[in-house]
């Protein structure tokens, strides 16, 4: 089913999020008024060390006062996606990656929610040992520490030890 934009107002635009109302006429004749809600673009690294994933062990706000094992990542700030990607990945890890891919973009409640998530795909980690660098992260990243999950085990760990909050 298409549909076309008859109209839309905003009703609220801060820098990390965005809220609209369109009006949309589908194919079939049925108009409607849809809120969507914007965020920003989500990339974060699925990276494979020595048969590991490196997750980050971090607390979320709203998410809870409990902490969760994720994958490093967070917001982009441009639209050079794998840039934003590794920044990410450092900031939360203080590693590197020397390879670095496209996996897969996830599209969560895309009916109602512009909020794409690219993931990248990273081998040949190692630490920064740049004397110049310094660790970058957000005043209200609340990282624990960086955990290294054997891969067989980091399957049966999604969606309960694993999560994105």
């Amino acid at each position: 089913m298409k549909w076309q934009t008859l109209g839309s107002v905003r009703l609220v635009d801060r820098p990390w999020v965005g809220v609209r109302e369109d009006r949309v006429r589908f194919d079939n004749g049925l108009e409607q008024d849809i809120t969507v809600v914007e965020n920003r673009v989500g990339v974060h690294v699925l990276a494979v060390f020595q048969q590991n994933i490196v997750l980050v062990d971090k607390v979320n706000y709203p998410g809870g006062q409990e902490s969760s094992l994720e994958l490093p990542g967070g917001v982009a700030n441009s639209n050079y996606l794998l840039t934003e990607a590794l920044r990410e990945f450092s900031e939360e890890t203080s590693l590197e990656a020397g390879w670095c891919r496209p996996l897969i973009t996830l599209h969560p409640g895309a009916f109602r929610l512009e909020s794409p998530s690219h993931i990248f795909l990273a081998t040949d980690i190692r630490a920064i040992t740049d004397p110049h660098w310094k660790q970058d992260k957000d005043e209200n990243e609340l990282i624990n520490r960086v955990v290294l999950v054997p891969l067989n085990e980091a399957v049966a760990m999604i969606g309960h030890e694993i999560s994105d909050t």
